[in-house]
């Protein structure tokens, strides 16, 4: 019996149909799968950037970028115990202090509201000079303004962008309109020199500088007159075109008060903003970034085209395990539902046109083959997550089956069209899905050798099997079956670097993310933070409270020889203050130079007033050990003040979280005016802890007090 044109028909119909079918179902399956997964990541991704988006700008405009990538490395916020340090040296800046003069009055004649927006006028209008001249804008404290060029990447312009900055500085229009209705002064000092530049302490990091010119541009600042502005010789010396300005001599110093020249129209531009003056040895260059770790992941996910193997094997055993084992049950499931209908279709036909002869052969092979199918089904679930496991028995099942297919005509001769059926079945159903590329070839290579045999064989026993090696199946199903095993492998290993990728940028995303809002926790108290999220950074906030405590203190008696002995030892001091503050729920504001500020009761913070004097206490019996470990004879001068205030951020950039109001100015002057070693406290102070009753007060009298006038004033003692 030869097989007639209508049964090379049915077998094409078959191959380019019901395979046709599998293969179409499963890339479907994956290209969809793959969609939807890109879909979501790119959700979750976009989501992830506008955070740390968001994370990222208010990071950068509190800390210089090279800072802030240098804390995120260094860091373990929570475990700062001994603070850090990072610092760099820069023999060349220019720093400019200014102040609004007359401040204390003003603060005691307008409230802290008004007075907090008018600074916001001010200090906004300062930064976008601080853009225009190339400055960097330092920290504010109180009403007091300060920025330094050359820092911080070097730039041989400075004295002139802070000099120019300057003279804007003092003709700002919002010093004569503006939300008070008053004319204002303002007193500008600059010095020139070397700094030490960075950050230190364990919590409420800043930005700031360490040298000489720092104190020497507040003492310009304090000599200079009202709307002018005072700089030192050493920044003179450092114009290199000084005929554009013009200068009036202070009698019995060498520093001058400086206006431009009529040769100076205002319009200079500093070449610095352009990158032509960007020192290549700059020490605070940022180093080469790696590759992120999803690229480096896909650079070292290559494949061949051909044999599709990844050049790295570690990468291939990632593969089978992560990707290719999870997902056989859901791949097998159209296999078994398509290959059970196949054979109860190939079984009807065949049990019509069978004969005697065959009958048992039909009769045996199809409701095997059946009930394997459903047992397989049913089974699918534990069966095939077996893995490379599973994979090696169906590889020893199939050679079985096809050693049965050539020995069975030995036996009784069977139908030309019944065991390429059920060997057709075998491989796409069973074989197919749970194999690799490589496997599948060495498979083509038994069947050809399958059919050799049975065409041998066939030709000694029997007059069918000649003609069954002839049937359209075992020239055309070969080669579809690699093309198609070839394309299917393509895609589940690019969809599989595609999904990883996403995975590990995601979860680089998210890493990065808590990485930024730690260093932001310990920058800003957590609900300035989240009153910025979804707001413009311009956008200054302010929240009045009608009851703080605020403390200042001082370092007294501190010796060093330069400014890396001097970060080295406020670290150290300023540490340990910050771990006695944390742990009494108190909020530090800032450190200035020497002096550091701590204010209670702006987050719900208890007691602040009591806690706010057991930070004092403590911070004074901590004084020997300190000593002991510099080798120092220091001492705390400590003011205390309380009321109401105002806390928030003003100004466009480089901003940081303060308070102001009479409150603050008065804890300043208790410091100011206080006694070394002694804790210095207003009368509202010492009126609330008598009405608690706790720590002993005593009246100071009378004294004149800076902007005050004659105020009484306390010392508080423990009991």
């Amino acid at each position: 019996m030869r097989v007639t044109k209508d049964d090379e028909a049915f077998g094409n119909f078959v191959l380019f149909i019901g395979v046709g079918f599998i293969i179409t179902l499963q890339l479907e399956y994956n290209m969809k799968d793959e969609w939807i997964f890109n879909q979501k990541s790119a959700k979750t991704t976009t989501l992830l950037e506008q955070q740390q988006k968001i994370s990222e700008s208010m990071v950068t405009n509190i800390l210089p970028e090279n800072i802030a990538k240098k804390l995120k490395r260094k860091r373990a916020l929570n475990s700062q115990s001994d603070g850090v340090i990072i610092s760099e040296h820069f023999k060349n800046v220019t720093v400019l202090c200014a102040d609004i003069v007359g401040f204390t009055e003003l603060s005691s004649r307008h409230s802290a509201e008004a007075i907090v927006n008018i600074l916001n006028e001010l200090f906004s209008s300062f930064d976008l000079l601080c853009e225009k001249y190339g400055v960097e804008k330092l920290k504010t404290i109180g009403d007091a303004y300060i920025a330094v060029g050359g820092i911080p990447y070097s730039d041989s312009n400075h004295a002139r962008a802070v000099i120019e900055m300057a003279i804007d500085m003092s003709n700002d229009p919002h010093l004569i309109e503006n939300t008070l209705g008053e004319r204002l002064g303002i007193r500008i000092g600059i010095a020139s020199g070397s700094v030490l530049a960075g950050v230190i302490g364990s919590h409420r990091w800043t930005y700031d500088c360490y040298g000489p010119p720092m104190q020497e541009s507040e003492a310009q600042q304090t000599g200079s007159l009202s709307n002018r502005v005072r700089i030192s010789k050493a920044t003179i010396d450092m114009l290199e075109e000084p005929h554009l300005f013009h200068f009036e001599p202070i009698n019995g110093t060498d520093d001058a008060l400086v206006l431009r020249s009529e040769l100076n129209t205002g319009t200079w531009t500093n070449q610095f903003l352009l990158g032509s003056n960007v020192d290549v040895n700059d020490p605070v260059q940022i180093p080469n970034v790696p590759l992120s770790k999803d690229v480096q992941f896909k650079r070292d996910s290559k494949f061949s085209t051909w044999t599709l193997k990844f050049y790295n094997p570690e990468r291939e055993i990632m593969f089978r395990k992560e990707f290719k084992d999870p997902k056989l049950a859901k791949q097998m499931k159209p296999h078994l539902i398509v290959g059970f209908i196949m054979l109860c279709f190939f079984f009807v036909q065949d049990l019509v046109e069978t004969t005697r002869t065959s009958l048992l052969m039909t009769a045996v092979l199809y409701p095997l083959s059946l009930v394997s199918t459903v047992v397989l089904y049913l089974l699918r679930n534990r069966v095939f997550q077996k893995g490379e496991i599973f994979t090696g028995w169906i590889f020893t099942l199939y050679l079985s089956l096809v050693t049965y297919a050539c020995l069975t005509p030995l036996l009784s001769p069977t139908p030309e069209k019944i065991l390429p059926r059920i060997e057709l079945y075998t491989t796409w159903v069973i074989a197919t899905p749970c194999i690799n590329l490589w496997s599948v070839v060495v498979l083509i290579l038994v069947q050809y050798t399958g059919g050799i045999l049975l065409f041998l064989v066939g030709s000694v026993n029997s007059p069918y099997f000649p003609n069954s090696f002839e049937s359209p199946i075992y020239h055309r199903f070969p080669i579809q079956l690699i093309l198609a095993k070839w394309l299917m492998v393509r895609i589940e290993k690019k969809m599989y670097i595609s999904i990883k990728v996403h995975e590990i940028k995601e979860t680089s995303m998210k890493q990065e993310e808590v990485r930024t809002h730690s260093l932001l926790l310990n920058i800003l108290p957590e609900h300035i933070i989240k009153d910025l999220n979804g707001r413009k950074l311009s956008t200054f906030i302010a929240k009045s409270y009608p009851d703080v405590s605020c403390m200042f203190i001082k370092l007294v008696g501190a010796e060093f020889n330069s400014p890396t002995e001097m970060t080295s030892l406020l670290n150290g001091v300023f540490s340990l203050w910050d771990r006695l503050t944390q742990s009494l729920s108190l909020e530090k504001i800032k450190t200035i130079g020497l002096s550091y500020m701590v204010v209670g009761g702006v987050d719900d913070q208890g007691d602040h007033l009591i806690n706010m004097a057991k930070l004092a206490f403590s911070i004074r019996q901590n004084m020997p050990e300190l000593n002991s470990k510099y080798a120092m004879d220091m001492d705390v001068s400590i003011g205390i003040s309380l009321g109401p205030c105002v806390g928030g951020i003003v100004g466009k950039k480089k901003f940081c979280y303060d308070v102001w109001g009479d409150t603050i100015n008065q804890a300043s002057r208790m410091e100011s005016h206080g006694k070394s070693g002694s804790i210095h406290i207003t009368k509202e102070v010492a009126q609330e802890l008598k009405i608690k009753g706790v720590y002993k007060t005593e009246s100071r009298g009378i004294i004149p007090i800076k902007g005050k006038g004659k105020v009484e004033t306390f010392f508080l003692y423990e009991e």
